[in-house]
């Protein structure tokens, strides 16, 4: 019991220190922030080109052009890479979520499709099992003329859930 408890100690205090190693890092990239380019284009590019080589970057600088260029254009994409970056971190809740709240906001985006599509990828990674097939089906129902590629998709991840032909 001892063993286990004292492991459980070092377990803690290991969680708690990349805890503080978190926070120290999201310290100096809300510095970053303030070194966004003023230009709303160049702010655009800056976060796109983050999208290379680092995911956390590409996510701050996103959620900066969103907050301070709220009438600007390019919201819609920064949007839309916003809910990809979580996507590619394995974040599958928070991306799920951003893509919902992309199909609310934007029901007519051309990407529509894909991103329900996403939003049914996302959620098979962290939904309970029992609730996996009916959002599938339900993803599958939501779109009007749906691509052979959608179908296939979401066809695979029925099987690969072992969801009933219905």
């Amino acid at each position: 019991v001892l063993g286990f408890i004292n492991s459980d100690k070092k377990k803690s205090a290991k969680i708690e220190e990349n805890q503080n190693k978190d926070e120290i890092k999201k310290n100096i990239e809300q510095k970053e922030v303030d070194q966004y380019p003023s230009n709303p284009n160049d702010h655009f590019k800056l976060a796109e080109g983050y999208l290379l080589n680092d995911l956390n970057k590409a996510e701050l600088a996103f959620e900066n052009f969103i907050s301070t260029y709220k009438d600007n254009d390019k919201v819609v994409d920064a949007e839309y890479w916003l809910g990809r970056i979580l996507f590619m971190q394995k974040k599958y809740s928070q991306a799920a979520l951003a893509f919902a709240e992309f199909n609310a906001k934007y029901p007519d985006d051309k990407r529509y499709e894909q991103v329900s599509l996403l939003i049914a990828e996302a959620t098979v990674e962290y939904a309970p099992k029992d609730f996996i097939c009916k959002i599938l089906i339900q993803t599958f129902d939501s779109i009007d003329n749906p691509s052979t590629k959608f179908i296939k998709k979401i066809n695979q991840l029925k099987e690969l859930n072992s969801c009933s032909k219905e």
